[in-house]
């Protein structure tokens, strides 16, 4: 009986699907994988690879092709709701409005490292894309006359990270016009402090992350972020600068989930444990409890004693990176491998004095683990993170020179 069904029963292919379920199917591609596999499979899947369904969210920042091409099908991003766009140096004015003009519903830009945009561009850009409320320049030759252009949007996210031609023109343009900015990413830009303060004062009620280059900026700047009651993300490159008066301004900040000190040369240890080992509302509740993501890279006075702090204050954080931390040991990793369990990223770059004796206990310890960085740490066997790699398959794990380990 089984085998008269089966000899009846015929063969269902993917053609038999309804069209429903092969879009389902299909949003697991990528847009150049649509084009130049799905779309030439047959003319059914053809017409459902141009499904506008599947063109809501684009990355081309992987597509290599040529401006050509992404000329050609950018017709297709007329129901987009975010747009990645490829690294391209020769990417010019001309070509990114002929694509920006058919995504009249944006809400997200990524155009980071498109070097040939000018201020012409992102004129454009605010005029064919009003909705925009996410915009990425990273890296780019923009001017203060596209921060002022922008200002006509109401944005709530703008990373200007490494836009290195702005003015402290910028900040008064972005202090004065960007009411609903809750994101700015100012880093790799040496702002005076007095353009600082100024923006940081004037949007300190809406602003949620910041992130900053302290090469020109002291304790007094942080006085003023100190305030900011809304700030969940706090990112400083370059805290030479900066003194202890900082860290205490830091406790102030009780939403913090997100902290980046970098180069904090200054910092003390007993400053740094006392930082995290301070005490608001309850005896049980410690300023740093909310902290998922930690990053002291060259914060070199830290010792055990305030990484110990560190682990029994957070034991929610899901990454942490104390690279070139030098007086760190194999005591102070012990701590954070027993007291922070949910940890999925390690960064312990440059750290000489850890032998790697207590990793063994990482598989039992740090379940969670995804990335794991040793680079430069000359006091680690291989056998070690040989034998480490080979319990934990999908864990990757960078060694002394920098290169990934082979499972």
């Amino acid at each position: 009986m089984s085998r008269s069904l089966t000899e009846n029963t015929s063969t269902v292919t993917l053609q038999d699907l309804p069209d429903d379920v092969l879009l389902s199917i299909f949003a697991y591609f990528s847009c150049r994988q649509l084009c130049q596999v799905i779309g030439c499979v047959c003319r059914r899947w053809y017409t459902l690879s141009r499904n506008p369904t599947l063109w809501k969210d684009i990355d081309l920042s992987n597509y290599n092709c040529s401006l050509t091409y992404l000329e050609m099908i950018c017709h297709y991003f007329q129901t987009a709701h975010s747009l990645k766009l490829p690294y391209y140096d020769s990417f010019k004015d001309e070509s990114f409005t002929s694509i920006i003009r058919f995504c009249p519903r944006l809400y997200k830009i990524d155009c980071s490292f498109c070097a040939g945009i000018t201020c012409q561009a992102i004129v454009n850009l605010v005029e064919y894309c009003p909705n925009l409320v996410d915009i990425n320049v990273e890296g780019s030759n923009i001017q203060d006359r596209a921060v002022q252009a922008m200002s006509k949007l109401n944005l709530k996210s703008l990373n200007l990270s490494h836009c290195t031609k702005l003015t402290d023109e910028s900040l008064y343009q972005m202090a004065n016009g960007y009411n609903y900015l809750e994101i700015a990413n100012l880093d790799g830009i040496e702002f005076n402090q007095s353009a600082v303060i100024y923006f940081i004062s004037l949007s300190k009620d809406r602003l949620k992350s910041i992130y900053l280059d302290g090469a020109n900026l002291s304790d007094f700047t942080l006085e003023f972020v100190s305030r900011c009651n809304t700030l969940n993300k706090l990112h400083i490159s370059f805290c030479n600068h900066m003194t202890n008066d900082t860290l205490y301004h830091i406790r102030a900040l009780q939403e913090l989930q997100s902290l980046r000190l970098k180069k904090g040369h200054n910092f003390t240890n007993d400053a740094l444990s006392n930082l995290f080992s301070f005490v608001i509302c309850t005896p049980n509740t410690y300023w740093s409890h909310q902290i998922k993501i930690l990053d002291l890279t060259e914060c070199n006075q830290l010792d055990n004693d305030g990484l110990h702090s560190i682990a029994t204050s957070c034991p929610h954080m899901s990454e942490i990176n104390l690279s070139w931390c030098w007086n760190v040991s194999d005591t102070g990793i012990d701590y954070i491998l027993r007291m922070c369990r949910l940890l999925t990223s390690v960064i312990l770059t440059g750290l000489h004095q850890i032998t790697g004796q207590n990793l063994t206990n990482v598989p039992s310890l740090w379940k969670y683990i995804k990335f794991l960085n040793l680079t430069s740490c000359n006091s680690i066997e291989d056998s070690i993170i040989i034998e480490l790699a080979k319990n934990m398959t999908n864990l990757l794990i960078i060694d002394y020179y920098g290169e990934k380990v082979d499972h």
